[in-house]
């Protein structure tokens, strides 16, 4: 083999190795990219489990921080407390009271309620009073007006027709005795309910026949100032 031949198998020869290496090379390179491919396969969903973390933690402290809050408010609330004690304690004592109040309020009405038949007994009595006095009134103003259109009526005869004496005291003997006599039971130091209503009747009795004596009188003055007067004179 000549040289020429030897250097032209060479050539081939090393042109086939370097086309050998470089398929290892390829084949290197291919086999290390997927063994890091491989290896970072684990690494890439890193940044969307960092973004749920994250978004997991602000919810922790965010909850944190609403314990904390209200944490403070329990704690203010436990220092209130006694106080809220004492302001139920003070009503509980209010409410007392206030029911007290009320007890003693319901008994007096029932006291007044229970009185209000004989108060109301004896405003229709007192009425009934007025109610007489006003009509011998009205009497005694009508004798005197007839006293007065008929002259020849003596000043005797208009006594006696209003029932009264000269002195302006009442003529019937049975009333005189009564207003001027005492009865045994009002001597007596006991007496009985009956024996005082029957007492309180006659003490309003002797009130309204006073009264009426008054009025008496006092139509009887008006008469004689009437009957003396130039006028009544000048009629007759």
């Amino acid at each position: 083999m000549t040289l020429s031949e030897k250097v032209e198998t060479l050539r081939s020869e090393c042109d086939r190795l370097r086309d050998r290496a470089k398929h290892c090379e390829e084949a290197l390179q291919r086999d290390s990219d997927f063994k890091v491919q491989c290896a970072l396969a684990p690494y890439r969903s890193l940044p969307q489990e960092i973004e749920s973390l994250k978004t997991v933690l602000e919810m922790k402290n965010e909850e944190i921080n609403k314990l904390r809050t209200h944490n403070i408010e329990l704690q203010n609330k436990l220092e209130e407390l006694p106080v809220a004690r004492e302001q139920i304690i003070s009503l509980r004592q209010k409410k007392e009271n206030l029911e007290a109040i009320i007890s003693m309020k319901t008994d007096h009405e029932k006291v007044l309620h229970e009185r209000c038949p004989s108060l109301m007994k004896k405003y229709d009595k007192e009425s009934r009073a007025n109610k007489r006095l006003s009509m011998d009134y009205e009497e005694l103003m009508w004798k005197l007006s007839e006293s007065f259109t008929d002259p020849d009526l003596g000043t005797l005869e208009l006594y006696q027709k209003m029932g009264m004496s000269p002195n302006g005291d009442l003529t019937s003997p049975g009333l005189g005795r009564k207003l001027r006599t005492p009865s045994s039971s009002e001597s007596s130091p006991s007496k009985s309910p009956a024996t005082r209503r029957t007492l309180s009747l006659s003490a309003d009795d002797r009130d309204e026949k006073k009264m009426k004596r008054r009025s008496g009188n006092y139509l009887i003055d008006e008469m004689k100032h009437r009957a003396t007067s130039p006028l009544a004179k000048q009629s007759v």
